[in-house]
């Protein structure tokens, strides 16, 4: 739980693909915290920016919006420039990878990330592996 209220910690899924959202999400629920999608026509800064606001998870091939650019707009703008962010693409996308890497964003390979989920998201919000899911953010 945030220490502003007794809801959960929230990780913003910034993915369109329903397919990854159903994927993840359930990891995120399953370490206490609340996955929440963006209202891509709102005010995305003020939804990142909410209290009790952990992390964020994009998908560097979605072919909805350019992630890339969006992650380097959060990294340079002073609300979103700390906040935890982890892009993922395929393999086969190395100038993605090492382009987020420049900026800033942890990045890992889907496959890695697939296989990895719960501790990937751990790591990226400073979670010891060790903690048990649910234990909230260290």
């Amino acid at each position: 739980m945030n220490e502003e209220s007794s809801s959960p910690p929230i990780f913003h899924l910034l993915l369109s693909e329903k397919f990854f959202i159903g994927k993840i999400d359930p990891a995120i629920q399953a370490l206490g915290w609340e996955g929440r999608v963006p209202d891509w026509d709102g005010d995305l800064l003020g939804q990142l920016t909410a209290p009790g606001s952990i992390g964020a998870v994009l998908d560097l091939e979605d072919e909805n919006r350019d992630n890339l650019l969006l992650a380097k707009e959060l990294r340079e703008n002073k609300l979103t420039a700390n906040l935890p962010i982890l892009a993922y693409s395929s393999h086969e996308r190395e100038d993605l990878l090492d382009a987020a890497r420049e900026i800033g964003v942890t990045v890992v390979i889907r496959s890695t990330f697939a296989a990895n989920l719960v501790r990937v998201l751990m790591e990226l919000v400073g979670m010891s592996t060790q903690q048990e899911p649910g234990d909230g953010v260290a």
